[in-house]
């Protein structure tokens, strides 16, 4: 039992030298070093008992221990209640988190169901919206570069893909790949507007979105003009207008705004509801990521909730052991004060006093050759001189 674990410091730090400068003396031969520590016990403890000297010592010890441990107490008493209002913080963070996922129907989950009907009724119409500018920009792309023979066929033919068939194969390869330029203007107007909205008006894309559009814009103008003239020299043609062709007229030609309405209004408007048929998905899977990752906060409030809970147990079983260590403490310094010094406080005097001895002779030893040999001869010498002693306390 270890009640006192030194006697005073300077005597730890004389007995450590005098191991240094036993082991030099002696040249570390075992077979002085037990003349040592009869010299040692015959200082310290004669007639078999510790010397007042060291007892003295060792009650200043005693109580300087019993303030440390009292001090320890409090800073235990102190943390356990910290502790305890971790936990309850955290039993209440858990008791939010749970009712979160067990509550009440959340009313986002109507929001959600109306987002699906609002994805499908977009993508629906998004399809259909394909489908039309494919045939509008294959029939005014084809009458803007062929003509329009007829006044009657318009500039919106949706016979135009067999009308090419006739005209030969480049003409039904200008029919199907021309509108696949706006349909991929189109998707790059949707990355642009994407990276826009993640980066929070870039520049880069604003300028994107705002040339695709100007493109757009002064493609379906120089078709609009190309159809609108030719279906004025048609009417000429046929007499049916008195005037030829020119260039202002094209500022009151409804043939000119009907492309332009259907053609870039449409295109707009096909432009934004693909980007948002697009984003979507992305969007719910982010949402998803993002619950995913928030979905686990209730297992790092049971994390945390256990850890604070691994602390208290520790603490309070720190605050038995302290009260246990108090009490013994408490009661060796009641009978110390009455002179009736315990046979085991008195051994562990001595077997600090020693250990100290030992300490200062293998910090020595330890420089010489063949340490290890007399290290284990050292060792085996203290250990059988020391239960010899211990003999003496245990059966005086």
């Amino acid at each position: 039992m270890k009640d006192a674990e030194t006697t005073v410091k300077l005597m730890s730090e004389d007995f450590h030298q005098y191991g240094f400068k036993a082991a030099m003396e002696s040249k570390c031969n075992p077979e002085a070093l037990k003349n040592y520590l009869d010299g040692i016990y015959g200082r310290f403890f004669p007639n078999n008992q510790l010397s007042p000297d060291a007892t003295r010592e060792f009650q200043e010890e005693l109580k300087q221990q019993i303030i440390n441990v009292k001090h320890n107490k409090e800073q235990i008493e102190s943390g356990i209640t910290k502790t305890q209002d971790s936990i309850e913080q955290n039993e209440k963070l858990l008791r939010s988190c749970e009712q979160e996922k067990i509550g009440p129907v959340n009313p986002k989950e109507s929001t959600t169901q109306s987002s699906y009907i609002s994805y499908f009724i977009g993508t629906v119409i998004t399809i259909l919206l394909s489908l039309y500018l494919f045939l509008f920009y294959s029939s005014t792309g084809s009458s803007a570069l062929y003509g329009i023979e007829h006044l009657n066929d318009g500039f919106f033919n949706p016979d135009v893909i067999s009308i090419a068939q006739n005209r030969g194969g480049s003409a039904l390869a200008f029919v199907l790949l021309f509108p696949i330029i706006f349909l991929a203007a189109g998707f790059v107007l949707h990355i642009a507007l994407e990276k826009n909205k993640a980066e929070k008006r870039n520049i880069k894309s604003l300028l994107t979105i705002f040339l695709i559009l100007l493109l757009t814009l002064i493609a379906d103008s120089i078709i609009g003009y190309k159809i609108a003239k030719g279906l004025h020299n048609l009417s000429y043609q046929e007499g049916l207008i008195d005037l030829p062709w020119t260039f202002e007229m094209i500022y009151s030609d409804i043939n000119f705004y009907l492309v332009l309405l259907l053609g870039f209004v449409v295109y707009i408007i096909w432009g934004f509801l693909l980007n948002y048929v697009l984003s979507t998905p992305h969007s719910k899977s982010r949402k998803n990521t993002n619950e995913n990752k928030e979905s686990p906060d209730i297992y790092k409030v049971n994390e945390e909730l256990s850890r604070w809970q691994a602390e208290l147990d520790n603490a309070e079983r720190q605050m038995v052991q302290m009260n246990h260590r108090l009490k013994q403490k408490e009661h060796l310094l009641t009978q110390i004060e009455a002179q009736n010094l315990p046979a085991f406080a008195q051994l562990s005097v001595l077997e600090e006093i020693i250990r100290e001895f030992l300490k200062g002779y293998h910090s020595f030893l330890s420089k010489q050759p063949k340490a290890e040999l007399i290290q284990n001869q050292i060792k085996t010498t203290s250990q059988k001189w020391l239960q010899e002693k211990q003999k003496l306390f245990i059966n005086p």
